[in-house]
């Protein structure tokens, strides 16, 4: 399965041709909140929906939709001039559609699939129906996810529970508890379950009895291809999953009232959510889905560890079907782990697909310091200040938050403007012309500030030809100076006492730990200098003025305002040029 195009009338923010040519594998989708991620899920879930025949709540209006399974290209169409919805005779659905999210948000969930579950449970009561071709998976299904993973015979979800999740199998017990008069049509589902009730009486069950007992054998006449960890999903998805006494107006109800789950001396409810999502998605991705199968996932690594990001990732990347995911995590698509690949990142702006390439340019010329992520909020941005190297932006930070009791309206500094770095002066018209000018019409106000020395001038000099040659008028171009009475306009020389850098906004009295190191008595204790009392990283100056720079570095965070007051001219400054004043 394969999502090659969509083209969109009108839903919501979107509109336009979204195409999927490019992509290889996983499909992600980036972008700051209002973006058009999570749209696009809905549309097409709720495309797969009018193909099923179930007409939406909400109309998406004309669109077309374009994909490929086992080398041969389906499409649906919907056009207003004749209200009718097209689809080529040949039309063939994915084996599975699984849609998941773990969080509050039931958007997806009512526009997409709400429908559908009502109408598979009401009409599976009748026919014995039990294997849904959609699926909503959420955090109600994850007791059923790992029980079905337990059941697999897939090597590598058996690797997956003990060295992901350090569990043991012959530490696992599973207790069901049948909801009160609950009178089930028979069928296999209820026939297991009918099995498991005689054996065991509603006790604990250890879980390896529970898969080796012929007595509760998983015997699946309906659907005979499935291996017994889809089964025994899709049986206590059927059997826990509806309420009939619920707002839905299901005809179906639940047989179990509830699971209990215990492992390694402890409930399953213990478990991190992380965990629990990282077991959904081996669970969709090793058990439920296969080649021929959609998966939507909406944020599926929110509020993970980043260990277990990047164990989604692979997970993921190494999928055989279609996914397309949703992520608000700067670490999440990381270039430097097993599975990225940047021709499956697709970066949404108020609702079109943008070229990816500026980010890209960005993450190089920063060595990756400024990810995908953040990079697409930078260029999401209406005010950039950029600086010349990543403390500068700290310091700035530290400054703002230690002024922000003097002067609110430094606040707005923080919570208005974007800071990024260029990863040097030199840098500054590369970013400007490869990542920020081809934004430039949806930029207010960008600013660079430099060090007032002689790479800083020489950068800002060869950033200004390039503005200029462009044509553009917007960029402000500044240096760091304790008094803007007096503009900086004549290159500085290396020693030249008029030069000013960012560690000169520091009051002296911030280092004399550093300097008071040079008061010694003779050359020889001079020659042996060590800087390791003060100086907490790996760098070693070359010299004093390094050592102030490096102990800086370590130290700014412990700096109160008493020497940070040379700040405010900057911060001032900033404010007039971003008029947030």
């Amino acid at each position: 399965m394969k999502l090659k195009s969509l083209y969109i009338k009108k839903y919501k923010n979107l509109s336009g041709t979204y195409n999927f040519e490019k992509s290889n594998a996983y499909i992600a989708l980036i972008g700051l909140n209002g973006s058009g991620k999570s749209n696009l899920l809905e549309v097409i879930s709720i495309i797969f929906k009018i193909i099923s025949g179930l007409c939406p709540k909400n109309s998406i209006g004309d669109f077309s939709f374009t994909y490929e399974i086992d080398g041969s290209v389906y499409y649906a169409e919907y056009w207003d001039y004749n209200g009718k919805l097209f689809i080529n005779n040949t039309q063939r659905r994915p084996n599975s559609i699984i849609s998941c999210y773990s969080g509050e948000d039931d958007r997806l969930w009512k526009h997409g699939y709400e429908d559908y579950y009502v109408r598979f449970f009401n009409a599976a009561i009748a026919g014995g129906e039990y294997k849904p071709t959609s699926l909503y998976i959420n955090k109600y299904c994850w007791k059923i996810a790992f029980i079905s993973l337990l059941f697999s015979e897939n090597e590598e979800v058996k690797r997956f529970i003990t060295d992901k999740l350090h569990v043991s199998h012959d530490t696992i017990t599973v207790q069901f508890k049948t909801k009160k008069n609950a009178n089930p049509q028979a069928h296999d589902a209820s026939n297991w379950y009918k099995r498991v009730e005689t054996k065991f009486g509603g006790k604990e069950i250890l879980i390896d009895e529970l898969i080796n007992n012929e007595d509760v054998e998983l015997l699946c006449g309906k659907y005979p291809y499935l291996t017994n960890d889809q089964i025994v999903f899709y049986y206590l998805y059927f059997l826990y999953m509806p309420d009939k006494r619920g707002t839905l107006g299901l005809e179906a109800d639940k047989i179990i009232e509830s699971i209990d789950i215990k492992l390694n001396d402890y409930f399953f409810d213990n478990l991190s959510e992380g965990e629990k999502k990282l077991i959904l998605i081996e669970c969709i991705t090793k058990v439920l889905g296969d080649e021929n199968s959609l998966i939507l996932l909406d944020e599926p690594d929110a509020h993970n560890h980043i260990a277990m990001k990047k164990d989604l990732l692979k997970l993921i990347s190494e999928f055989e079907g279609q996914t397309i995911m949703t992520t608000h995590s700067p670490m999440f698509l990381n270039k430097r782990w097993d599975g990225f690949d940047e021709n499956n990142i697709f970066y949404m702006h108020e609702g079109k697909i943008e070229s990816t390439e500026p980010l890209m340019h960005l993450a190089e010329l920063t060595d990756n310091e400024i990810d995908y992520f953040e990079g697409s909020f930078i260029l999401s941005s209406k005010n950039i200040l950029v600086t010349e190297g990543p403390y500068d932006i700290l310091y700035l930070k530290h400054a703002i938050e230690k002024f922000a009791d003097e002067n609110p309206n430094y606040i707005k500094l923080r919570e208005q403007v974007a800071f990024m770095h260029a990863g040097g002066a030199n840098n500054a018209g590369s970013l400007y012309q490869q990542t920020l000018y081809p934004y430039i019409n949806k930029i207010v106000n960008l600013v660079f500030i430099f060090d007032y020395d002689k790479e800083g001038f020489e950068g800002a000099e060869k950033l200004k030809e390039i503005i200029v040659s462009n044509g553009d008028t917007k960029p402000v171009l500044l240096f760091y100076q304790d008094n803007y009475s007096t503009p900086r306009t004549r290159k500085p020389n290396d020693k030249d006492t008029d030069s000013y850098m960012v560690e000169d906004l520091f009051n002296s009295d911030s280092y004399t730990s550093v300097t008071n190191k040079i008061h010694v008595n003779s050359h020889k204790e001079f020659r042996n200098i060590t800087w390791n009392d003060v100086i907490t990283s790996n760098k070693r100056p070359k010299g004093t003025t390094e050592a102030i720079k490096y102990y800086i570095q370590d130290n700014y965070a412990s700096f109160d305002k008493e020497w940070l007051t040379n700040f405010k001219p900057v911060l001032n400054k900033l404010l007039d040029v971003f008029k947030l004043n």
